[in-house]
């Protein structure tokens, strides 16, 4: 979704606040600014390719030591 607003962007972030604050990102959604868009694609960006994985790749390489 694409938002150009501070006005657009808060909307966007309460109705997706739940899955963001899964992701890590805690910041309000009623100060949340048209800047902050980096800082939200960074923070889903790598929950989601990193620690989404992290656990697996941790208990794998547990196996492989045993």
């Amino acid at each position: 979704m694409k938002s150009s607003t501070n006005f657009e962007l808060q909307a966007l972030m309460s109705e997706y606040f739940a899955i963001l604050l899964d992701c890590g990102f805690t910041k309000p959604s009623t100060s949340v600014l048209l800047a902050d868009k980096m800082e939200i694609v960074q923070t889903i960006s790598l929950h989601q390719v990193i620690l989404r994985s992290k656990a697996e790749l941790d208990q794998f390489a547990e196996g492989l030591d045993s």
